[in-house]
């Protein structure tokens, strides 16, 4: 994934804020807290703990591992429209070139 946040440390901000959470009133403030120790905005922390829960299937959404794929898979597609396009044009070109003028 990218982002300023590696692996580890959204982890550590899961599980602080789900070893944590008891402690506060709302799901906010402890989001908050976590956040405030982590470095970065509750909203990410929430998003975070959220993909977690995705990926071990206890919420429904697209795992981690199947957003990757396809971001993989559409870039590669991408990738080969460009190529098409060129090839395209280029036996465009050659095509034009081997025909002799007719008169």
């Amino acid at each position: 994934m990218t982002g300023r946040f590696t692996e580890a440390e959204r982890a550590r901000a899961v599980r602080l804020y789900r070893e944590n959470r008891p402690r506060f009133d709302s799901k906010m403030q402890a989001l908050r807290a976590v956040a405030d120790q982590v470095g970065c905005s509750a909203e990410a922390v929430r998003g975070w703990e959220e993909q977690d829960r995705v990926d071990a299937g206890q919420l429904d959404g697209v795992p981690s591992e199947v957003a990757a794929e396809l971001r993989t898979l559409r870039k590669q597609n991408a990738e080969l429209a460009q190529e098409l396009e060129i090839v395209k044009a280029a036996a465009t070109f050659f095509a034009r070139e081997c025909d002799p003028p007719r008169m």
